[in-house]
């Protein structure tokens, strides 16, 4: 790690992964590589510089990371206005086209002209920064385009912009994913459409958002009772939840939902189900697979064993999981449903399932003792 004026910044190992490996794919050669390499370096870094001095000239601080996906500028400090944030994003890209610009002046000298690898690096560096920095510029999460439209779409339209912002950019993704495959251009075609499907997947994420998930000082009270639950306060965390669950009076929004996990989370690990199942349950619309993945837990715990089931099998759907498999064979158990027992516990058994025959000794399969596609899994 070294730093730049005050600014921390960290290198991954894995960056030069990248950057070398890049290297390697369009020149094939050891000159190639370092070219490469080099380019690829200082205009990461360049481009996060942008970022993370103009985080610091508006008061936060800030740090770079450079990674395999590129660069990351974390800052923190004072909350800015929408203007201040829009520039910091802006000014990485605008960085990328100073150092294009500066290339391209620089390979009209005629001494560069004179040494071959130095032309070379100059007129690498130009169509590098241009080109990716045209392509960070697309409307699309979560490059730097994406981010300045939901910049500009919740200054105008508040929590609605950020919803709006999200589906935009999946349906720009789509259609630029789709134009970059005609052109051949397979890769980034597939990226963009990997970040199409994260951006319609963060858009369904985003339509519980109300007016209040813009409220700093209930914010402050969720990170407030989170921080309490990670330092192991229980009570403390519980109350401060509990109050802003009941001072919301389950009024919709991300805000609501986050204190409403973390609540029944606690609830859960205190072995208090039927609790947690009624804080969690009527949210289930809302929530994401890994709280989905809870609430079945919950209902299992709570005898809810249709609901367990039902969960269950939603969640296997978007995300197969050998453990959520095995729950929906224990709910059916339950039921006595044998078939739906069997045809879960086979599901759980081809994923993977863990400590295969300490689980299928539970109690709860007793009844399925004289079949004979149990004893075969036995």
């Amino acid at each position: 790690m070294f730093t730049i004026k005050s600014l921390p910044i960290r290198i991954d190992p894995l960056f030069w992964l990248l950057a070398f490996g890049l290297g390697f794919y369009y020149s094939g050669s050891l000159a190639g590589i370092l070219i490469w390499g080099t380019i690829i370096f200082i205009s990461v870094l360049i481009h996060e510089l942008g970022h993370a001095l103009t985080a610091q000239a508006f008061g936060q601080e800030a740090s770079i990371t450079l990674t395999f996906f590129g660069g990351v500028t974390q800052r923190s400090g004072p909350r800015i206005p929408k203007w201040k944030e829009f520039l910091i994003v802006l000014n990485g890209p605008l960085a990328g086209f100073v150092l294009a610009s500066l290339s391209l002046w620089l390979s009209f000298f005629p001494v560069v002209r004179s040494y071959p690898l130095l032309f070379t690096a100059v007129t690498i560096s130009y169509y590098v920064n241009y080109f990716w920095t045209i392509l960070n510029l697309f409307p699309i999460q979560p490059l730097d385009g994406g981010h300045l439209v939901m910049i500009f779409l919740e200054g105008m339209f508040g929590y609605r912009g950020i919803k709006i912002a999200y589906f935009f950019s999946g349906l720009m993704a789509i259609i630029l994913g789709m134009l970059f495959f005609l052109m051949q251009q397979m890769f980034i075609g597939a990226v963009l459409f990997i970040f199409a499907f994260e951006s319609f997947k963060n858009w369904k994420m985003s339509l519980p958002m109300s007016p209040i998930d813009q409220s700093e000082q209930l914010k402050q009270e969720v990170d407030e009772a989170e921080r309490l639950v990670t330092h192991g306060h229980y009570h403390a965390g519980k109350e401060k939840l509990v109050e802003i669950i009941n001072k919301q009076n389950r009024k919709k929004g991300l805000l609501h939902l986050r204190a409403s996990r973390l609540l029944a989370i606690l609830l859960y690990e205190n072995e208090e189900y039927a609790q947690a199942f009624n804080i969690l349950a009527p949210l289930e619309k809302n929530l994401d697979i890994s709280s989905l993945a809870l609430l079945q837990k919950i209902a299992f715990k709570s005898e809810h064993y249709k609901d367990a089931v039902r969960i269950g099998t939603r969640v296997h759907q978007e995300e197969a999981n050998a453990d959520v498999a095995y729950l929906n064979a224990l709910a059916h158990a339950e039921l006595k449903e044998k078939q739906a027992t069997l045809g879960w516990l086979k599901t759980a058994i081809e994923e993977g399932l863990s400590d295969l025959p300490l689980k299928l000794e539970d109690h709860r399969f007793a009844f399925l003792k004289d079949s004979i596609e149990f004893k075969k899994f036995c």
